[in-house]
């Protein structure tokens, strides 16, 4: 048996279907548009413009504007809040702490938690800082530009200080891993080899006409240094892996190679020291031209 639209009327109704737990009510609207509207008493004569939904819907009304409204329904598959004419903003206490605008998430000051945060770009993922791109993530070669005469922007990745110790010993500085991938385990046949670890600086631009051309960007290792108070230890670059230092033999050293073309003679000017996997020092001449 049909309803009588009619007869029913849109508001408060007692729901009739399941009373289990009790009365349950309901807010029935008009099966035609699907419509329930909360807006100003002021502007109840308006004309919204709106075509007829196919889900009960629900509108939220802030002005007297036919573009400006929130918009809430499910379509049996997923909930939406649309926000027409205007940025979606969560608040806490009455205070911004999340704004949603076309395309883009902004989450203020906030932190973001997660147990197992995982996110997924089907696309290369772009970093920006103060709306510049500045760093892109992707599984491919990647071309990240700035603008026409705009230098780069630069990056940092930097681990956490050492917190103030005691009275004698401060707290030690995090450390920074940054590690290619494993090999896979094989099954029957040979293992694979892990991954390459790549540190490639800028390459330089042409000149243009008689200009000349710019240079490439170094790839530059700083240890650490010790405080500026009392006395400490300036930290090496230390290569690690046995194979890196293969063991000493009785065998003899020629030096059958001369000066590089065009330097002439060469005179040892430095040692560069370095350390090994067990931390001994190591020391390799660098050479001077004329010197």
């Amino acid at each position: 048996m049909a309803k009588n639209e009619k007869a029913w009327g849109i508001g408060f109704k007692r729901l009739i279907g399941d009373e289990s737990l009790g009365e349950a009510w309901g807010i029935a609207i008009e099966n035609t548009n699907k419509q329930l509207h909360i807006l100003d008493i002021d502007d109840s004569e308006l004309d919204w413009a709106l075509s007829a939904d196919s889900y009960p819907s629900v509108y939220i009304h802030g002005s007297a504007s036919a573009s400006e409204y929130i918009k809430m329904y499910t379509d049996s598959t997923d909930g939406h809040i649309d926000v027409v004419g205007a940025n979606l903003s969560l608040d806490v206490a009455g205070v911004p702490e999340i704004s949603i605008t076309a395309g883009n998430l902004d989450l203020g000051t906030n932190t973001l938690w997660a147990t197992n945060l995982v996110i997924n770009s089907t696309n290369a993922m772009t970093v920006q800082i103060g709306s510049t791109d500045a760093l892109a993530i992707d599984d491919a070669a990647i071309t990240l530009a700035a603008a026409t005469g705009v230098a780069g922007q630069d990056i940092y990745i930097k681990a956490e200080d050492g917190g103030l110790g005691s009275v004698t010993v401060g707290g030690t500085g995090a450390h920074l891993y940054i590690n290619a991938g494993n090999a896979g385990t094989s099954l029957t046949g040979t293992g694979g080899a892990g991954g390459n670890i790549y540190l490639t600086a800028g390459t330089a631009s042409a000149g243009s006409g008689a200009s000349a051309g710019g240079k490439g960007g170094n790839i530059i290792l700083t240890p650490g240094g010790f405080g500026s108070i009392g006395t400490g230890t300036q930290g090496l670059v230390q290569v690690m892996g046995t194979a890196s230092w293969p063991a000493s033999s009785a065998g003899t050293i020629t030096m059958a190679i001369g000066a590089p073309t065009a330097v002439g003679s060469c005179t040892i000017a430095e040692w560069l020291l370095i350390q090994n996997e067990a931390g001994s020092d190591r020391y390799i001449p660098a050479f001077a031209v004329g010197v």
